[in-house]
């Protein structure tokens, strides 16, 4: 992920391979119960409203749409999972190659 910005309750993530748009992002990284936000998360405006892996409790309590998780680890991907199977459209943001199989695969 390169940059993070909302505008009218959209965000728009820009990574390497292009632009995404979604209304949730779920930041997934860190170390077991140990949250670690990527570099420049803490400069995002507040309208963006991050949900930390540890926080995260289901697809219920995040606003209506799509949403983007950040982070291939064991949380990410359960996340994205319980998002997906709650039929939200998913968007999975990894720099490891299982996280992207696990996105395709959620898919399919």
């Amino acid at each position: 992920m390169k940059e993070l910005t909302k505008d009218n309750g959209i965000f728009r993530v820009t990574t390497a391979g292009g632009a995404l748009l979604a209304r949730n992002v779920v930041i997934a990284t860190g170390d077991q119960n140990q949250q670690v936000r990527p570099p420049g998360s803490a400069d995002l405006p507040i309208t963006i409203h991050q949900v930390d892996s540890l926080a995260y409790r289901s697809a219920a309590d995040l606003e209506n749409g799509a949403v983007l998780v950040v982070g291939s680890g064991r949380s990410g991907g359960q996340i994205a999972e319980d998002l997906a199977l709650a039929g939200r459209v998913v968007f999975h943001q990894s720099q490891r190659p299982l996280g992207a199989a696990l996105s395709r695969r959620q898919h399919t």
